[in-house]
């Protein structure tokens, strides 16, 4: 074999493996982007499953849920709320409860009066 002939293969190899490097470094590189996000998000819920592993183990128990309980007691004012209303409009149309607003009749009791 010549010696040209050996630099043409010599520059053909180096060329072939030089794509192949391109290649492969924007493989990693894409590949690289796609774990960091997914990585990212699944380390934010291991550390906390990690901190309540912790926590379970040394007998400390979970806190309560202020936003869930805020929020369920504020339901639970506005259900108390929306059920007196209706009792009340219910009464009223029943005629056994006079409304308050309303002038109350001379015979109706003082205590009774709005």
């Amino acid at each position: 074999m010549s010696s040209t002939q050996w630099t043409k293969r010599s520059r053909e190899a180096e060329k072939l493996a030089e794509q192949a490097w391109q290649q492969l470094v924007s493989a990693l590189e894409s590949a690289s982007d796609n774990t960091r996000d997914r990585v990212g998000s699944a380390a934010g819920e291991a550390r906390h499953r990690a901190r309540a592993a912790v926590d379970a183990l040394a007998g400390r128990k979970n806190g309560p849920s202020w936003g869930l309980l805020a929020a369920l007691t504020a339901a639970g004012i506005l259900a108390g709320w929306l059920g007196a209303l209706a009792a009340r409009r219910a009464a009223a149309a029943l005629g056994d409860v006079p409304t308050p607003g309303l002038p109350a009749d001379e015979d109706t009791p003082v205590g009774l009066r709005a």
